[in-house]
Order: structure tokens, then C-alpha cells, then sequence
């Protein structure tokens, strides 16, 4: 249980390095593009949206987990059958 939990918080740490960086690329895209409604966003307004997609990141990445532990055993077994077909047994 303790590994699953150490894994998982490695999982979200990851995750919410890689949605700080998907947030930061967009908003210097959309500066780069001269779109206003990004170039009117407040520094308040800013960090507010970076906190929301970090959650909603970190959220998804708890629900996409489950999701998988949940149909490894599945994946496992349709290796198997595949296996089992292939060698004819």
C-alpha cells in the first residue's frame, strides 16, 4: 500500500509539473498571438486559472488511476488469450 501511495504521489508530482508547463506554453503562445483576452488577465486572474487547471489536472490524474487499476487484471487477460491463440494452446 505504501508503494502504491509513494507511486501516486510521484504520479501527481509529474502531473503537476507537466500542467504547469502546458499552462505556461499556452499563455506565452497566446501573448506571442496578440489575442486580448489573455493580455487583459491580471496577475490575480492568472495565478487563479493556473491554480484551476493544476487541479483539475491533479484530479484527473486520481480518477485516470483508478481507471487503470481497475482494467489492468482485463488487459492482463486479453495478453493472455492473444498468447494462448498465437501458440494454439
Amino acid at each position: 500500500m505504501y508503494a502504491k501511495q509513494l507511486q501516486y504521489d510521484d504520479l501527481s508530482q509529474m502531473l503537476l509539473e507537466e500542467a504547469t508547463k502546458e499552462y505556461d506554453n499556452r499563455l506565452k503562445r497566446y501573448r506571442l498571438s496578440g489575442l486580448p483576452a489573455e493580455r487583459n488577465l491580471q496577475s490575480d486572474e492568472q495565478q487563479q486559472l493556473r491554480e484551476a487547471m493544476i487541479k483539475g489536472y491533479v484530479e484527473m490524474a486520481e480518477l485516470n488511476l483508478q481507471i487503470a487499476e481497475e482494467f489492468s487484471y482485463a488487459e492482463y487477460e486479453a495478453g493472455h488469450v492473444v498468447e494462448r491463440l498465437l501458440i494454439g494452446g
